[in-house]
């Protein structure tokens, strides 16, 4: 049974790996005169980096209320 330490770690590792996935799928889908384009570049890739990362921690936080109904 995983502690909060550790979900917290797992939650990080899944958002980091989601994100990988989203910005690679970006960077391959999207062609460069696309107004989507926007999305690959440097400032638009850390707000959606923090995004996903929050949402993965606010599912741990949170998860626990879900299950305790």
């Amino acid at each position: 049974l995983a502690n909060a330490a550790n979900l917290g770690i797992i939650s990080a590792g899944i958002g980091v790996a989601v994100f990988a996935v989203i910005f690679v799928g970006l960077l391959v889908i999207v062609p460069k005169t696309s107004a989507l384009n926007v999305l690959t570049r440097s400032w638009a890739s850390f707000i959606m980096f923090y995004a996903i990362e929050v949402l993965a921690i606010l599912a741990v936080i949170f998860g626990g209320f879900l299950t305790a109904m």
